[in-house]
């Protein structure tokens, strides 16, 4: 039986929440961290209060799960590319030129070859972030190995969704 009174589980189920919340709305960093840094401050100031009492108030419960709440949209936030500079979904326009390092190479099909890239650089710029490159295998005489770098300026296009 799940014992609800253990504070553990009550914070694990609103980091959960928070990620949840995180993943499905977008919330602003600036609002996050502002509620974030407001609690850990009533926190403090609620825990001062406390040694003095002898007596946990139910503030400081909630304060705690707020913060807990939080931590888990910011875990999401931060990984999202927008929220990235130096992401190379944010400094990429058409007909730039993109430096990329092969970094796995995956099961081709019957028309291309494919390959798992991290692009470096974007016009000089440096950047993060993974690609799949599908290579036409009329296009190529040799295949590429592992930490082969591209330069390209070919467009990037978004992976079509399945059927």
């Amino acid at each position: 039986m799940l014992n609800l009174k253990f504070l553990p589980v009550h914070f694990t189920i609103f980091l959960i929440f928070g990620i949840s919340t995180g993943y499905y709305f977008d919330i602003s960093m600036v609002i996050l961290f502002t509620i974030t840094f407001i609690s850990i401050v009533a926190l403090i100031y609620l825990n001062n209060k406390a040694k003095k009492s002898f007596k946990q108030p139910v503030l400081f419960t909630i304060f705690t799960a707020v913060i807990f709440f939080c931590i888990g949209i910011v875990s999401i936030q931060l990984q999202n590319p927008k929220n990235q500079k130096n992401h190379y979904l944010n400094n990429y326009t058409a007909n730039k030129q993109i430096v990329a390092k092969i970094k796995k190479i995956l099961k081709p099909s019957k028309i291309y070859l494919k390959y798992k890239a991290e692009v470096l650089q974007i016009d000089g710029k440096k950047t993060k972030g993974a690609v799949l490159l599908n290579i036409p295998k009329n296009h190529v005489r040799d295949t590429f190995k592992v930490d082969h770098q591209l330069l390209t300026f070919l467009p990037l296009q978004k992976i079509r969704t399945a059927l």
